[in-house]
């Protein structure tokens, strides 16, 4: 299969499920993902944009997504993650987004499957340069122990996590236990890490 990225799953499962309203959390520049997305009702969040969205029916939010989701009323269809790749960010992220998704939503993440110790370095030590993929990971993983969530991670573009409500067997890690060590160890098993399929792709 023709290696896939974010915005090519993202607007698979738009045309899947017919899709129509559409957030992304941490846009910064548009032209990365936003505005190759075929969804007709998009809204962006970006405390600071480099590159703002050119669709004249985008709406944009310049906030923190904790400043959108406070005054958030509307539910959305399918919600990217690609804010801070911080792990208490992440998660407080997905939990917001969780709030403000329809019952038959997605919530996609990006950077789930850093492939070295060095991508998941701190913030302080990324300068803007290079992979950095964060601790999304340990959001991704923390998750998975939600018995009412359906949870899968794509292996492509560093890792596409993919939620849903529904169920799944769930796991048993302790905050102690998110360590770089036992993550390479149980890789596949947290992430419910699947290969870019057709199968795979039918599932989500």
């Amino acid at each position: 299969m023709v290696k896939l990225l974010r915005f090519d799953i993202i607007n698979y499962l738009i045309a899947k499920y017919d899709y129509k309203d559409y957030l992304e959390i941490g846009v910064r520049n548009a032209a990365a993902c936003f505005d190759k997305i075929i969804a007709p009702n998009k809204t962006a969040v970006d405390p600071s944009f480099f590159v703002r969205p050119k669709g004249e029916k985008d709406i944009c939010h310049e906030e923190t997504s904790d400043e959108f989701f406070v005054k958030n009323k509307k539910l959305y269809d399918i919600i990217f993650i690609d804010g801070m790749h911080l792990y208490e960010y992440v998660y407080k992220d997905v939990e917001n987004s969780l709030n403000s998704l329809n019952i038959n939503g997605h919530i996609i993440l990006h950077d789930c499957n850093p492939i070295l110790e060095y991508h998941q370095r701190s913030f302080e030590e990324y300068d803007g340069t290079g992979i950095w993929n964060g601790t999304v990971w340990k959001a991704f993983v923390k998750y998975r122990s939600h018995k009412n969530l359906q949870m899968t991670t794509i292996n492509t573009d560093h890792g596409i996590g993919c939620i849903k409500r529904g169920n799944q067997e769930t796991l048993k890690v302790n905050e102690e236990d998110l360590n770089w060590g036992n993550f390479v160890q149980n890789r596949k098993l947290w992430l419910n890490l699947k290969p870019l399929s057709e199968d795979t792709l039918e599932c989500l």
